[in-house]
């Protein structure tokens, strides 16, 4: 089962941990989420092949109309998250992060999920509405210094391709990786921070 990758815009430096921290929390919950409805469809399943059905005990003392639709309600919410959960795991369509660079729009983007290793990326700039051509582009990821691990980075030119720039970028490992996206344009500098969680 592929990692679930979360992405979050514009996290200083000083909150690494707190993320990771929220990552973890936030792989609980969805694990929970998927035990929760495969027990559900599970007994969905149940009903449905052997006729058996462990809530009629529970309808019986329960003949309120209300208490029927709250079950049928949590019935249909579990086998959502049962999908729910399944489909977020296998992220097929990439991923794409807006944001500002001073007046300019910077969107950067991937096809395909991000992966430790060499990943194409791709960075629209929007001036007013309309492509920013003929600029210089700079990419750049860092993963500050840790306990037991070194800081690390990289820095890739783009090239301009179509009204967009692209270029490889390796990441070497898991972890929260910052982003910094320079623009160069008719002597005009802008800059653009941003993150991403593999």
């Amino acid at each position: 089962m592929e990692k679930t990758r979360i992405l979050l815009p514009n996290v200083p430096l000083e909150n690494v941990e707190d993320l990771n921290s929220l990552r973890l929390f936030a792989f609980s919950i969805e694990t929970l989420a998927l035990k929760v409805s495969t027990f559900s469809l599970f007994i969905l399943l149940s009903t449905h092949f052997t006729h058996i059905k462990p809530y009629t005990l529970l309808l019986n003392k329960h003949k309120d109309s209300k208490m029927k639709k709250f079950l049928t309600i949590a019935s249909i919410l579990t086998i959502g998250l049962f999908f729910t959960a399944c489909g977020g795991s296998s992220d097929k369509q990439g991923f794409s992060k807006s944001g500002k660079a001073g007046s300019l729009a910077v969107t950067y983007s991937s096809s395909k999920p991000l992966v430790v290793g060499d990943n194409t990326i791709d960075v629209k700039i929007m001036n007013h509405g309309k492509a920013l051509t003929g600029a210089k582009v700079d990419f750049k990821i860092f993963m500050p210094e840790m306990p037991g691990m070194p800081y690390m980075e990289e820095i890739k030119t783009l090239k301009e391709n179509g009204g967009s720039y692209s270029g490889n970028i390796n990441l070497s490992m898991s972890g929260t990786w910052q982003v910094k996206i320079f623009v160069e344009k008719d002597g005009k500098k802008y800059k653009h921070s941003s993150s991403v969680i593999l």
